[in-house]
């Protein structure tokens, strides 16, 4: 029984659409691009926030992170990527230059200013694609980065 268990397990998994999931850009001129992406949907006080994460692994891994608080159901629409908590009808996040084994103060830097634009949403399968830009800074200061030609594509966001 538990081997049969194990096996729908597993089939359910690999049946998974998550290999479509892209999240990509260019930090300061570079391409960068998630090998893994994972999204989570957070009910807080003053609406759902939505995080998209995306980490590449390499030499150092470095990770992206994204939240939305939308507006409405329908989620498309333009988000201000700010610092803090989203409030609805904005947005939020930070990039983590090394993520295992950097500073976590000098290394996550906080969205200064950026947009996202959600161009699609797909209700029926919980997905979404759109762009970002932006500029994202240490919590001195010090360090500061722009993200250009920020692309999501079918990145599932839960019901």
């Amino acid at each position: 029984m538990s081997r049969m268990l194990f096996s729908l397990v597993t089939l359910a998994i690999a049946a998974s659409p998550a290999w479509a999931e892209t999240m990509k850009m260019k930090i300061d001129g570079k391409d960068w691009a998630a090998t893994v992406v994972n999204s989570a949907t957070l009910s807080l006080p003053g609406g759902p926030v939505i995080t998209m994460t995306g980490k590449m692994e390499g030499e150092k891994t470095s990770a992206l992170s994204l939240q939305l608080a939308p507006a409405s159901d329908d989620l498309k629409g333009h988000y201000e990527l700010k610092s803090g908590v989203p409030k609805k009808g904005n947005g939020g996040g930070n990039f983590n230059i090394d993520l295992l084994g950097g500073d976590p103060m000098a290394d996550s830097l906080r969205f200064q200013s950026g947009t996202l634009d959600v161009t699609a949403y797909d209700a029926a399968a919980h997905t979404l694609s759109g762009t970002f830009s932006g500029v994202v800074v240490s919590h001195d200061g010090a360090k500061k980065m722009t993200i250009e030609n920020g692309v999501l594509d079918s990145i599932a966001v839960g019901p």
